[in-house]
């Protein structure tokens, strides 16, 4: 490997750790927003004076959390995006000798079985998912987390009557 080529190598290298530092950073700050939207639910909920079936805090703290966890949501996909990019240019410009990032590197990220020093190493079956799939199911378990409070918090009255000017009983229209 050419000394500039070296070069070039250790600036991907920290592009990458950067790239991967400001993901899980932008992650805390919105699992912490999301931590004390619900701590402030919980105190809401576990109050002798709360009515589930219609309480404006909880639905306002609930519709919050929500717009923060799409926020997280995209943010994180966004993030996690360019995190691969840079991955994929560092193992670009990788000498193939090394394994680090290609080869051997990218066959056990990919689940395979790779050989180092005589000795196999392999993924176990929960190792095989990927971060990436994992935070996302973990974000959108406190996206229908929060859809259950909006909905089970609605505190506007809906009234479902027939319309007495229909041809038939069964139209009905929202007060």
């Amino acid at each position: 490997m050419t000394e500039i080529r070296l070069e070039k190598y250790k600036i991907f290298l920290k592009v990458t750790l950067n790239e991967g530092h400001v993901l899980w950073s932008f992650s805390q700050a919105f699992l912490i927003a999301n931590t004390i939207i619900f701590a402030f639910l919980a105190q809401r909920m576990t109050s002798n004076e709360f009515a589930p079936e219609s309480d404006f805090w909880t639905f306002l703290l609930s519709v919050t959390g929500l717009l923060i966890t799409l926020l997280w949501l995209s943010s994180y996909r966004r993030r996690s995006f360019y995190y691969e990019f840079r991955v994929a240019q560092l193992r670009e410009i990788e000498p193939d000798e090394w394994g680090l990032i290609k080869g051997k590197g990218k066959n056990f990220s990919d689940g395979e079985e790779v050989m180092v020093d005589g000795k196999g190493y392999e993924l176990d079956i929960l190792g095989r998912l990927r971060t990436r799939t994992i935070i996302t199911l973990f974000i959108l378990l406190f996206v229908i987390l929060y859809s259950l409070l909006i909905w089970h918090s609605f505190p506007f009255e809906v009234k479902v009557k027939a319309n007495p000017q229909a041809n038939t009983n069964k139209c009905l229209q929202l007060c």
